[in-house]
């Protein structure tokens, strides 16, 4: 069950921060896009802490502490 939590958080962080990464910073081809990147990475390195909130709050809903 804790497998499937930590699964059901980790699909949620990452459709938050692909359309984080889509939406609002937008990386692209052209020359002063490519900074965007670097700032897609930086987003992307807080998947993990991202994942642990995620999994505290369905935990949370569920009763689960």
């Amino acid at each position: 069950v804790a497998q499937l939590r930590q699964k059901l958080a980790a699909k949620i962080v990452m459709a938050i921060v692909d359309k984080i990464v889509a939406d609002i910073v937008r990386p692209g081809p052209m020359p002063e896009e490519r900074e965007c990147y670097e700032m897609a990475g930086e987003l992307r390195a807080f998947v993990p802490d991202l994942e642990t909130i995620a999994k505290k709050v369905i935990d949370a809903e569920d009763g689960v502490e």
